[in-house]
């Protein structure tokens, strides 16, 4: 996998942990980030809905979430200030592996190692050992 593809797919998880968290505000009756994570969490830590014929079942862990439908399968961890989520190099990977059939060589250690080289060029930066691009 390139860089170009890495940058690529790390938004395009960002883009579904933002689509599934807006569609759980949706389907919950939630106004804010905080309620999701907050209130809902405690009233209801693992739970699941039906939306466009669609079963959606989800799970709050530590300090994130797991998400799975027929289409997709999704684990975040929550990110700092307004992002609904951090890179985790891992949780990167297995979002490729699961819902991208990419299983090569480019493990989470790897992706790691070159998150890294983009935080000391200033192409990202790492909160909470969560990596965000800049």
């Amino acid at each position: 996998m390139t860089n170009d593809e890495l940058v690529r797919f790390a938004k395009e998880y960002i883009s579904d942990v933002n689509n599934v968290c807006q569609l759980m505000l949706k389907v919950y009756e939630l106004s804010s980030r905080e309620e999701l994570i907050i209130k809902h969490r405690a009233r209801q830590g693992k739970g699941e809905f039906y939306i466009d014929g669609s079963n959606n079942n989800y799970t709050f862990h530590g300090r994130g979430c797991s998400f799975s439908n027929d289409a997709l399968k999704l684990d975040w961890d929550f990110g700092y200030d307004n992002n609904w989520c951090g890179l985790d190099p891992w949780k990167l990977y297995y979002y490729l592996r699961d819902n991208k059939a990419i299983n090569d060589s480019n493990d989470g250690y790897q992706i790691k190692e070159v998150f890294e080289e983009w935080v000391l060029n200033g192409k990202m930066i790492k909160k909470y050992d969560l990596y965000y691009f800049t």
